[in-house]
């Protein structure tokens, strides 16, 4: 391009010269305003007169031009000329350098400095705009890097209340580069440093929940506090609900035919928030009840016997307690000696024992002939005799008598006397002296009768 000199002054003004530039493109250099060298005085007279001959046309014109040279860009150094003087050829070189601003890589504004010109961990700071580069184009990864770019923030400058709803901080993404000097994790980098939160639906299970807690289903669209659900942490109070123990409002009815509320797990958990007794949480807080069939006599207590047409009835509770509330259900009372026992209950060769009419019998009857026989009978009275063994009886002489019981009487005068006398058996003797015993009596004659011959009667003897 060309110089122009312009008066600037009402008439006599001061002159300023205006240039015109034209960028050649990359690789011709940089743009540079450089005037022609004049000639000196001493070296070239010519040239000079040439150059008078300029002024005077300078000075009744009004508009002489000048042509210059582009080389660099900068400011235009102007310098005043007098109109009416004599401007004397100088070997001075005038440079006029164009600076660069950030927001422009050189000072024609065709390219603007991008993020992408900042390099790797930098991005353009917009507030540079318009700050000058150190060269006449911006080197924004070289010398102008402080100057037009800033380091990109991370991930780890941001929080989780930063990323809006729906969201939460990723600290995986703690060094990942945000998109600008200042993350925007609501906006750009949401994708870079935020991830979804999860919801209580995303694979929570009671098991997650702890011991004592499961999944509160009503709750299973609620949003966790992060993108995994921690619901033994931060998350258990929004996706969990304790669960109920066995003892919370449990009643025995509530478990349901044939079983009874366990009083030993009071304090089980089961296994939902409301204890479904009747169903699933019945093994953890019913116990079966028992049946009869276990009672035996002795834990019907004094009195009472078990009643075996009771063996399948259901007691109150898991032991049957067959003194307390359970001895109607599985036991009888005993019956007593007087109830129905007579002498013929009691068998062969025994006999109702009065004395004993207020006696328990071993069970609900009494079995006189068996079981109850020494409770309620005694043995029938009976008479006896002593075993029957031979005796004998002799007598002789005068007569002398042994007698069957061993006595020894003897018997000297004359008469009729009993030998034996003996509803089965009658023997008598007649005794009287004679001439060979000296008159001293002696047996003249017996008579035997009795049953043991038929009642007849027999006689011998003188």
């Amino acid at each position: 391009g060309g110089g122009t000199m312009r008066a600037m002054g009402a008439g006599a003004g001061d002159w300023v010269m205006e240039s015109t530039y034209k960028y050649v493109g990359v690789g011709k250099g940089d743009i540079m305003l450089v005037q022609q060298k004049r000639r000196t005085y001493f070296g070239l007279m010519g040239v000079a007169a040439l150059l008078v001959v300029g002024v005077v046309v300078f000075l009744f014109a009004g508009s002489p031009s000048l042509s210059s040279t582009m080389k660099t860009a900068g400011p235009a150094i102007v310098k005043s000329v007098p109109p009416t003087a004599i401007v004397m050829p100088s070997t001075e070189t005038y440079t006029t350098t164009i600076w660069a601003t950030c927001g422009h890589k050189n000072g024609a504004g065709v390219e603007a400095v991008s993020d992408a010109d900042c390099g790797i961990g930098f991005v353009y700071d917009m507030s540079k705009h318009t700050a000058r580069c150190v060269f006449a184009r911006c080197d924004p990864r070289g010398l102008d890097k402080d100057t037009c770019c800033v380091p990109e923030a991370t991930c780890g400058s941001a929080s989780g209340g930063d990323c809006g709803a729906g969201f939460a901080y990723d600290s995986s993404k703690r060094a990942v580069m945000c998109a600008s000097a200042r993350c925007d994790i609501g906006g750009v980098d949401k994708g870079a440093c935020c991830v979804a939160k999860g919801m209580c639906s995303d694979g929570v299970s009671d098991d997650d929940c702890g011991a004592g807690f499961v999944v509160d289903t009503s709750k299973r669209m609620a949003l966790c506090a992060s993108a995994k659900c921690d619901a033994r942490g931060q998350d258990k109070s929004t996706c969990c609900m304790a669960k109920a123990r066995c003892g919370d409002a449990m009643r025995s009815g509530d478990c349901g035919a044939g079983f009874v509320f366990d009083a030993s797990k009071g304090a089980a958990f089961c296994a939902t928030s409301q204890c479904d007794v009747q169903s699933q949480d019945k093994g953890t807080c019913c116990v079966a009840k028992g049946t009869c069939g276990a009672v035996s006599d002795a834990d019907c207590g004094f009195g009472y016997v078990s009643n075996p047409s009771k063996s399948t009835a259901l007691c109150a509770s898991a032991m049957c307690d067959a003194i307390l509330v359970d001895k109607g259900t599985c036991c009888i009372a005993k019956a007593t000696c007087g109830s129905s026992v007579s002498d013929n209950d009691c068998g062969f060769g025994y006999v109702y024992d009065m004395s004993k009419s207020t006696a328990l019998c071993a069970s609900a009857r009494c079995d006189a002939s068996r079981a109850d026989k020494g409770t309620c009978c005694m043995a029938q009275a009976t008479t006896t005799k002593p075993p029957n063994v031979p005796k004998s009886c002799s007598f002789w002489g005068d007569p002398h008598v042994l007698t069957f019981d061993g006595a020894r009487p003897s018997y000297y005068g004359d008469g009729e006397y009993w030998i034996v006398k003996n509803p089965a058996v009658k023997i008598q003797g007649r005794y009287k002296g004679t001439k060979y015993t000296y008159n001293l009596a002696a047996t003249k004659k017996i008579a035997i009768g009795g049953s043991f011959i038929g009642g007849d009667t027999n006689q011998g003897g003188a």
